[in-house]
């Protein structure tokens, strides 16, 4: 039989509702160390809930050991992070105050310049503000019960994830097959074949991390002869094509190469996408977690999805730094000074005082608009060799999943 439109090219085919449908009811469920690591961004029935999924899943639940491996590197790193300052919860005390202080000075003025406020006035905005701060402390002396010197046994993520693991995490290599994939992955990195090359700037034992995540993936889908669902918070063009957009899927070369090495197809999606699917396995997600899962996104950042497009608003008064922010963002948040001088008309050979400067401006003017306490920090900003020349501009690595929501988003208005 002759080949037909997407035979040798399965990668290019988007995948439908039936196919995510038939991925998360039958293939074999991979988590990636971010979806771990995820976990404590949520509390009580948010944790729970997304957790019921991986045990609806059973036996089909994967872990690859590389990706255990990097968990337990950064765990530490990620109960630190969540307990950063209370800033919510200060600047609800402060609004309050501020509330309290405006209300007085309108008694004053308004009804009796002599008089104070009447006692059950402020009663009331003392007992409020009382019952507020006392509901936000709990939550979060709760969601910062376990801290990074807490035992491992009163880790609440840990005390769900042993029994849902025991028996689901693959083999470790030995020494020698370890240093044969360390050498696979440099040159895979040094070729740019994915995944794993957007890591090169971290040393090859790190850089070489998502390749042997992808390859003791492969061995397990060829050992039990299933597909693979590939859960992965991870945004980088070196795991996905087409970011941000509808059609977004994994790489194709990916796909290819399960298909080549193991008969399997690939299918790739990320945590809050298999949230809203846990319905399929028989989970019932409330719309709570949902909402907490979108705002742990937002938080973990520093931006939120409403600051991004708004950012995006502002900045496409200026056409050329706009398309030079989304080319940015389409190149994992990269863009060299060549490519940049000739979008802004510019000679890269010469300075390039003031190229950021909307980028800047933008910024700004979202603190101006939403009244923020203290300006975001800078999402595409100037790196500078040595000597002080501007070699490309950089965004966080961290707001790179945000702006190409947004992105996708803002593109689909205009």
């Amino acid at each position: 039989m002759s080949p037909g439109l997407y035979d040798g090219f399965d990668g290019y085919r988007s995948a439908t509702e039936e196919l995510r449908a038939e991925a998360v009811k039958s293939w074999l469920v991979v988590l990636d160390t971010n979806v771990l690591i995820s976990l404590y961004n949520y509390q009580g029935k948010a944790l729970a809930e997304f957790t019921d999924i991986f045990t609806a899943v059973g036996d089909r639940l994967f872990v690859p050991h590389q990706v255990l491996d990097e968990f337990w590197r950064n765990r530490r790193r990620a109960l630190s992070e969540n307990q950063g300052s209370h800033r919510e919860r200060e600047t609800v005390e402060k609004s309050l105050a501020d509330a309290e202080t405006a209300f007085r000075k309108w008694h004053q003025r308004v009804v009796d310049r002599s008089a104070t406020p009447q006692p059950d006035a402020v009663r009331e905005l003392t007992e409020a503000r009382k019952t507020l701060l006392s509901f936000m402390d709990a939550r979060n002396a709760e969601a910062h019960a376990t801290t990074p010197d807490s035992p491992t046994h009163d880790d609440h993520v840990l005390s769900r994830l042993e029994p849902l693991l025991e028996g689901r995490v693959g083999p470790p290599p030995t020494t020698g097959e370890l240093e044969a994939l360390i050498k696979k992955g440099v040159a895979r990195i040094a070729a740019r074949i994915p995944p794993g090359y957007m890591d090169a700037d971290k040393g090859p034992e790190r850089a070489v991390g998502d390749f042997i995540v992808w390859h003791q993936t492969m061995a397990e889908a060829d050992q039990r002869k299933m597909s693979i669902l590939m859960v992965t918070n991870d945004q980088k063009e070196d795991w996905w094509a087409d970011r941000g957009t509808a059609s977004m899927r994994a790489r194709p070369e990916l796909v290819s190469e399960l298909l080549a090495t193991t008969g399997q197809r690939l299918l790739m999606m990320r945590s809050r996408d298999l949230i809203e699917l846990g319905s399929m396995l028989g989970v019932q997600v409330s719309s709570s977690t949902l909402t907490e899962v979108a705002l742990a996104d937002d938080e973990a950042t520093g931006w939120t999805a409403e600051l991004a497009f708004a950012y995006l608003e502002y900045l496409h008064g200026w056409p050329e730094h706009y398309q030079v922010f989304c080319e940015a963002v389409a190149n994992n948040g990269h863009i060299g000074r060549a490519r940049m001088a000739e979008i802004l008309g510019r000679n890269p050979e010469q300075g390039m005082k003031g190229a950021g400067r909307p980028f800047g401006t933008a910024a700004r003017r979202v603190t101006e608009y939403f009244e923020l306490d203290a300006e975001p920090v800078l999402p595409l900003a100037a790196a500078f060799e040595v000597g002080g020349w501007m070699a490309e501009f950089v965004m966080p690595e961290e707001l790179v999943p945000i702006f190409v929501d947004a992105t996708a988003k803002f593109a689909a208005t205009e």
